[in-house]
């Protein structure tokens, strides 16, 4: 008996501050909601298509099997998300 997956298309929205260097050049940690975001993610996408919305990434490098696109406000994050819908796509979104 075979059994056929269909794998899910995931919407995560949330905070994701890789950290890094501020103007003054100090240290920033990274948020503790992009650790939490991250790990879930990757979880997540073992059996789900995952896309993420990150308010407060900017495109820094990583190597994580899902994309990361940058938000720096919620009006970006709702026109990212319409962008990403096709008309005969659903997404299940999680923030």
């Amino acid at each position: 008996m075979n059994k056929t997956s269909t794998r899910k298309k995931l919407l995560y929205i949330s905070d994701l501050n890789m950290g890094g260097a501020n103007s003054a050049d100090q240290a920033v940690p990274r948020s503790g909601y992009c650790n939490i975001a991250i790990e879930l993610c990757r979880r997540l996408s073992k059996d789900n298509d995952v896309y993420v919305l990150g308010l407060g990434y900017t495109g820094q490098e990583h190597f994580d099997p899902f994309p990361i696109i940058p938000c720096n406000n919620l009006q970006d994050v709702v026109a990212n998300a319409a962008a990403l819908k096709n008309p005969d796509e659903e997404f299940e979104v999680t923030l």
